[in-house]
């Protein structure tokens, strides 16, 4: 069984290969996780994570990670090149880190401002202030200090985040005991990362041969960041989410902790939520069985 470092170091080198974990479609064991950092020090704090609505989610997702839209995108692209981004599609491709900070600092400044509804309106507002600005400023704002790969990680949050990945990595007890200190600490308003180690699932049952003879970005595991907002006065963390609500069905799913074999053979396509569907399927067909 590998450790959560090489896990890590697996998402970095972005290989193809198949799921070989235990995967889950919530943010439950995010909560559960965060429940037990903070169990001694602060049992009456509460978690806010974001939540699966199926009405909500389906007809009108509001995920920041969906900005820019298409009208935008071109005139964003054109700003990173501007400023001689040198990895300008793979930034597109993958901004859930600046993104994470800029939904958690709209999140803090909400709270402060004594205006903050809920979690899911937060996501809406975050996505809908980025999609009224002129694109270029608004690219300006999520980039500006994140284009240097130099300043990426856990110093993008702020200089006193020393460390590096592998410091703010979900499941890990460096990260529980800076989740425990955070709660204890005389701040009122606080933000740091977490990352999140993730499986991004193909649409296929891929081979090896397959696997090796594309660069297409599934099939992998990967590196989730989002943000964590600490409200002391109201004794409240918030897991913000660029991303919002892992949706049952989709490609990405986190891996759970304690990294865990699957039960089910290594796969490229059946996810957890696609296993148990197979489960209740085969449960239902038996029961039709039994009434014939």
């Amino acid at each position: 069984m590998p450790t959560l470092d090489e896990l890590l170091n697996e998402a970095f080198k972005r290989r193809r290969q198949k799921c070989c974990y235990e995967t889950t479609y919530s943010h439950d064991i995010v909560q559960e996780w965060l429940e037990s950092a903070i169990a001694i020090t602060a049992e009456d704090w509460k978690i806010i994570v974001p939540i699966f609505n199926s009405t909500e989610q389906r007809s009108s997702p509001s995920a920041v990670l969906q900005w820019p839209n298409r009208a935008q995108f071109k005139y964003v692209r054109r700003w990173l090149d501007q400023q001689h981004c040198s990895d300008v599609e793979d930034l597109l491709e993958g901004a859930c880190e600046p993104l994470a900070f800029y939904l958690s600092v709209c999140i803090q400044s909400a709270i402060q401002e004594g205006v903050f509804e809920d979690l899911n309106q937060s996501l809406q507002g975050a996505l809908q202030n980025l999609e009224n600005m002129k694109p270029s400023k608004a690219a300006k704002i999520v980039f500006q200090d994140f284009i240097k790969p130099d300043n990426r990680g856990p110093v993008f949050w702020g200089s006193t985040l020393e460390g590096s990945y592998m410091d703010f990595l979900f499941g890990t007890q460096t990260m529980k005991s800076k989740v425990a200190a955070a709660v204890q600490s005389k701040s009122c308003i606080s933000i740091m990362p977490l990352y999140i180690l993730n499986y991004i699932f193909d649409g296929d049952e891929l081979n090896e041969e397959d696997l090796s003879k594309s660069t297409i970005e599934t099939a992998q595991y990967s590196l989730h960041a989002v943000g964590l907002i600490f409200d002391s006065l109201h004794r409240r963390i918030f897991v913000a989410d660029p991303n919002g609500p892992l949706i049952p069905g989709s490609n990405m799913e986190f891996i759970k902790i304690p990294l865990t074999k699957r039960r089910a053979p290594p796969s490229t396509k059946q996810s957890s939520f696609d296993l148990e569907i197979d489960i209740l399927t085969i449960g239902k067909k038996r029961k039709i069985d039994e009434l014939i």
